[in-house]
């Protein structure tokens, strides 16, 4: 039952040097991965992982603040062409808030952050090459919408799953503040590329934020080693938090 299925997480962790200085009193006591992430306590691996995570917010902000930068260019669109490409980020988060959560939940975060980054960098590039074609901006503002959910739901999960209790707090308010760095930037890029380059270029260039993460997560960021002992993958998850400790210190 789900009761042995936690006690045998617990087991699997314990029995795992973790290379820190307390450790449990022996090794048949059951930790479970909580109580593991609390033993490695807090250091670099966490800073990085943070950062890469705001990151990602920060280019669900980019996405979705975009078309409203690039709206007054596309002057052969109605008001309601205007409004449907509007929409179709949205319409596209709305899909990904439910896909992205249960894919997150099924196949883990890692793979579920990697792939909504990597959506929503591919479709934001997209849509700077496909022209003022209506359907197809909509269709590259909905797949990208739907990367937007996906990274925004993943990370909220994984960041809290790596950090002892005491720095949840500030992690998330960090991760957070990913939104109004992705503002700024932006902003910033807008006023600096569309009047010189123009509106595509701008777009290409908001694709940047999410390519660079997806590449960051690949490479930094493991799996949740929650989800690993929920699945009874309980030696990935002892594995994970090896590598967490010796990259913490």
């Amino acid at each position: 039952g789900q009761g042995g299925s936690r006690m045998a997480s617990g087991v699997e962790l314990a029995e795992v040097d973790l290379g820190v200085d307390e450790e449990p009193a022996s090794a048949s006591a059951a930790i479970t991965s909580d109580r593991a992430v609390e033993l490695v306590g807090f250091g670099s691996f966490h800073v990085w992982l943070t950062l890469i995570l705001t990151l990602g917010n920060a280019a669900d902000a980019v996405e979705v603040l975009s078309i409203a930068l690039v709206l007054p260019n596309l002057t052969h669109f109605s008001d309601a062409d205007k409004g449907a490409l509007t929409a179709a980020v949205f319409a596209g988060a709305l899909v990904g808030a439910v896909a992205w959560g249960l894919a997150g939940d099924l196949v883990g975060r890692r793979p579920a952050l990697v792939a909504s980054l990597l959506l929503n960098g591919l479709f934001a590039l997209a849509s700077s090459a496909v022209g003022e074609r209506l359907g197809a901006l909509c269709a590259c503002r909905f797949f990208a919408g739907i990367g937007v959910a996906g990274t925004n739901a993943v990370a909220f999960t994984l960041l809290p799953e790596f950090l002892p209790a005491s720095k949840r707090g500030v992690g998330v308010v960090v991760l957070a503040s990913g939104w109004m760095c992705g503002s700024v930037y932006s902003a910033a890029v807008g006023w600096s590329v569309i009047p010189k380059r123009g509106w595509r270029a701008f777009l290409a260039a908001s694709s940047a934020p999410a390519l660079v993460g997806a590449a960051a997560a690949a490479a930094r960021v493991p799996e949740s080693p929650r989800f690993l002992c929920a699945r009874g993958r309980c030696l990935e998850a002892a594995a994970v938090m090896r590598a967490v400790a010796r990259r913490t210190k």
